[in-house]
């Protein structure tokens, strides 16, 4: 299993300092039984030509 999570910075800092983050993390599975794509969720709009 992946998780992303994004993270800010509460104090900015200027350039050439990174100001954002993510954290990836790693869950060892014994089987996969199958996922869910965001694509397919009315929730999210991925395609990036039709966003109003």
């Amino acid at each position: 299993m992946v998780s992303v999570k994004g993270y800010a910075r509460k104090k900015k800092l200027d350039y050439p300092n990174a100001n954002f983050g993510f954290l990836f993390s790693l869950v060892k599975v014994n089987e996969f039984k199958g996922f869910n794509d965001p694509r397919e969720d009315e929730k999210y709009n991925f395609n990036v030509a039709d966003v109003k």
